[in-house]
């Protein structure tokens, strides 16, 4: 179980009922949201005396709609065999999409990554 502990700012803290390994302080996890162009993702970036340091790139940090989507967002990330993970978003064309050279001049196949044409 986690608990909100402090929201200031663009930070959020929680907490939760597990008490840190060989310690008395409880587990905690602290999210940074920064303004980003995306929906993005939290990421990790470190761990310090059990406190779970992430950082979250999105839009929905940013003033007035700075980069306000034109459509819903969806994820669109992959993870490889590493289990590390692989942020498509700057592959998404707003317009048109990609076109697929599949040798057939008779007709054209375009495709969108993370979103419709």
């Amino acid at each position: 179980d986690l608990s909100l502990q402090k929201l200031s700012g663009t930070v959020l803290d929680y907490n939760a009922t597990d008490t840190c390994p060989g310690g008395t302080n409880p587990v905690q996890t602290s999210i940074n949201f920064q303004c980003g162009k995306t929906m993005g993702t939290p990421e990790f970036v470190a761990l310090s005396e059990c406190v779970h340091y992430f950082e979250w790139k999105t839009y929905a940090a940013c003033k007035k709609d700075k980069f306000k989507p034109h459509k819903e967002q969806v994820p669109c990330y992959v993870f490889d065999s590493d289990g590390k993970k692989h942020d498509l978003s700057p592959l998404i064309q707003v317009e048109n999409g990609y076109l697929v050279d599949d040798g057939n001049d008779a007709s054209d196949f375009y495709i969108n990554i993370c979103r419709s044409l």
